[in-house]
C-alpha cells in the first residue's frame, strides 16, 4: 500500500511538471529559441490594448494572470513557442523588454522568407536588451566574419568588500547557416559556442554555458548600437 501510494504521488508530480513545461515563457528563457524564432505585430483596434500574460501555474488563462503590460495595434514582436491559443512573443521597448504570453488571434506572424542574411545584415555593434552585454560583428577582409562578445554577471559583494564580478568573451570566425551565424563548435568539449539568428531588426543569440565564469550567459535579445534612443 506504501509503494502504490508513492507510486501515486510520484506520478502526480511528473505530471505537474509536465503541465508546467509549455508555459516556459518569460526573458531568460526566450532567447534559448534562437534559431526558430518568428517576427510578428499586433492586430488591434485603435485604441485597443493587448495585454500580457504571465507564465504561472494556471496561466496564462486565468484573469489573475494578466499583467499591467500591454501592446497596441502595429507593435512589432519577436515570437517564439506557442501553445493552444496562445503565443509567447518579446516585445522591446524604449525601457527594456517585455516577455510573455499573448493571445494568438491577436498576433500576425510575419511571412516566412527564404531570404539568406547578407554579411551587412550581421556586421556592427550589438546590444544586449536585457544584460548589456555586446556582440561586434566584423569582416575578415577574406569573405567570412569574425564575432566578438563580451558578457559580465554581477554578484554583489563578497566578505572583504569587493564587487563579485565574472566575465566572459569570444573572438572568432563566425560560419554563416542559412538564417544562423554561429561560433564555436559542439564537437569540442568544453568549447564556447553561440549560436544566432537576425529576426526582423534584432538579432538572438544562445550559448552553451562555455562562454564565461558562473552565471554569465550571452543568451539575451540584441539589438543595434544606438538604436532606442
Amino acid at each position: 500500500m506504501r509503494l502504490a501510494l508513492i507510486f501515486l504521488t510520484l506520478a502526480f508530480f511528473a505530471r505537474a511538471a509536465v503541465a508546467v513545461e509549455p508555459y516556459t515563457c518569460r526573458n531568460g528563457f526566450f532567447p534559448s529559441h534562437a534559431g526558430k524564432i518568428g517576427a510578428g505585430e499586433i492586430v488591434a483596434a485603435v485604441g485597443e490594448q493587448v495585454f500580457f500574460r504571465d507564465d504561472a501555474g494556471g496561466c496564462p488563462e486565468a484573469q489573475s494572470c494578466r499583467r499591467k503590460s500591454y501592446v497596441v495595434n502595429k507593435d512589432k514582436l519577436l515570437l517564439a513557442q506557442t501553445d493552444g491559443g496562445w503565443v509567447c512573443a518579446w516585445f522591446t521597448g524604449r525601457r527594456g523588454e517585455t516577455v510573455g504570453w499573448l493571445p494568438a488571434d491577436k498576433v500576425k506572424p510575419a511571412a516566412a522568407s527564404d531570404a539568406v542574411p547578407g554579411a551587412q545584415d550581421w556586421i556592427g555593434k550589438w546590444v544586449g536588451v536585457m544584460g548589456g552585454e555586446e556582440i561586434r560583428i566584423r569582416a575578415d577582409g577574406k569573405g567570412g566574419l569574425i564575432a566578438q562578445g563580451a558578457a559580465e554577471w554581477h554578484g554583489g559583494r563578497a566578505a572583504d568588500g569587493f564587487e563579485v564580478v565574472h566575465t566572459g568573451e569570444f573572438d572568432e570566425a563566425a560560419i554563416p547557416r542559412g538564417n544562423l551565424l554561429q561560433v564555436g563548435d559542439e564537437k569540442e568539449e568544453y568549447a564556447c559556442v553561440v549560436r544566432m539568428q537576425r529576426v526582423g531588426d534584432s538579432l538572438v543569440a544562445t550559448d552553451n554555458t562555455y562562454c564565461g565564469g558562473v552565471n554569465v550567459r550571452f543568451d539575451d535579445v540584441y539589438v543595434r548600437a544606438g538604436s532606442r534612443r
